[in-house]
């Protein structure tokens, strides 16, 4: 889990992005392959507000009735469905065990809040790589 220093009130998603990391999307998603040496770009599943995204691939489900959609719409959907529930129960962990995520804060000290958020997340991931994955395969 990547955590960017949150926001005061509603914001949308990909605005947050946008001012997290101008002119830099391209270094951010790239990675490097060892055996190749060829720059290849990071994939991220996002919601169709993201649809604006240039420099790298996005993965966004079809709409639509499940008796609509083609064969190969529908398995491209579970197969997201299966990633993206991951990411739920990452944030139900995170949720369940780190209270202090869900509560409200009422006094600002600084930049304290972002470095619980950020404590909380990196305790998480933590938790995940030394044997309590979220999912066992």
């Amino acid at each position: 889990m990547h955590y960017v220093t949150g926001v005061n009130g509603r914001k949308h998603d990909k605005k947050i992005f946008d001012r997290s990391y101008p002119g830099e999307i391209e270094n951010f998603f790239h990675k490097e392959n060892e055996e190749s040496q060829i720059e290849e770009p990071l994939a991220l599943m996002v919601d169709k507000g993201y649809k604006g995204v240039n420099q790298i691939k996005i993965f966004i489900p079809h709409f639509g009735k499940r008796e609509n959609l083609t064969e190969e719409q529908n398995v491209f959907n579970r197969l997201i469905g299966k990633h993206r529930v991951i990411i739920e129960q990452f944030y139900g962990r995170l949720k369940n065990r780190n209270r202090v995520t869900t509560d409200r804060w009422r006094n600002e000290i600084g930049d304290f809040h972002n470095k619980v958020i950020g404590i909380s997340i990196a305790l998480t991931n933590y938790h995940i790589r030394c044997g309590h994955p979220i999912r066992r395969n």
